[in-house]
């Protein structure tokens, strides 16, 4: 399993954190609140899917209800982190 450092950003305090366990969300310049449990975003104020938070699927692409917002790195560091994980899973 390729594991990464976490952008400053979404680095819970003092506690490290897997790749897996981070919605891409948290790296997006559209949440709103990034809560696990009720995540909200400029394209999803209702909630945003579980496909979406847990990167099932990529959301560089289109999904529904999205309302044509997609994922857009929140700074260059979320910018390299999605990068580097979709390579590792041959998604980029």
């Amino acid at each position: 399993m390729n594991m990464f450092k976490l952008p400053s950003h979404v680095m819970a305090r003092d506690s490290p954190m897997t790749l897996l366990a981070t919605p891409i969300c948290m790296l997006c310049k559209h949440s709103l609140d990034v809560a696990f449990a009720h995540a909200t975003c400029d394209a999803y104020p209702d909630g945003i899917p579980p496909a979406i938070l847990s990167w099932e699927h990529d959301h560089r692409i289109p999904f529904p209800g999205d309302r044509g917002t997609l994922f857009e790195p929140r700074d260059e560091e979320a910018d390299q982190f999605v990068k580097r994980y979709l390579i590792s899973l041959d998604l980029s």
